[in-house]
């Protein structure tokens, strides 16, 4: 039996482009969508990556900035306590001269800057009357030392009255401070 040369090169060539279409196109597809999802999925990790380190400069940021979070949070505490800011108040007076008589707190009032309804997120306002007894140069100090201190004070009237002692007047505060 002779072998055909040209029909066998033929059948050769069908067989061959049989085998790729079957067999090799495939592979060569799935090959080409393993590739697209390896792509895809290092863009994912390098987004995740630089996700990451924007969060580790933040950290470092915040922590270099612990001071001036402390000052913020001396500035409006979360809590509301009397206590703390009677002791304050008193001991700016008696630095400054003045006689603290008394101290009359309102309610605390929560302030209307959220309408999300969360009050545990909205600033509340508390209101109070100091009344104080002393000299004018007195109570220009104390007002100084209220300004300065690192919890925000903000003095919305004073009433002054003689309190019948030469050069001693009686003073009445109002006074607005914040809290959360």
């Amino acid at each position: 039996m002779t072998i055909n040369k040209p029909i066998t090169v033929i059948m050769m060539l069908a067989v061959t482009f049989a085998v790729v279409v079957l067999f090799v196109m495939p592979l060569y597809q799935e090959s080409g969508d393993l590739q697209r999802e390896l792509i895809q999925r290092q863009a994912q990790y390098e987004a995740r990556v630089d996700y990451y380190l924007g969060l580790t400069d933040l950290l470092g940021e915040i922590e270099d900035r612990q001071e001036a979070l402390v000052k913020v949070n001396n500035a409006l505490p979360d809590q509301f306590d009397m206590a703390p800011i009677v002791f304050f108040l008193q001991q700016k007076a008696t630095q400054s001269g003045l006689l603290m008589q008394s101290v009359n707190f309102s309610e605390v009032a929560s302030s209307n800057q959220e309408e999300d309804g969360d009050s545990s997120s909205q600033l509340k306002k508390v209101d109070f009357t100091l009344n104080i007894n002393g000299g004018y140069q007195g109570l220009k100090g104390f007002l100084a030392s209220l300004e300065r201190s690192s919890r925000i004070f903000d003095v919305q009237s004073i009433i002054f009255s003689n309190s019948g002692e030469v050069g001693a007047y009686d003073f009445a505060l109002g006074v607005t401070t914040n809290t959360y």
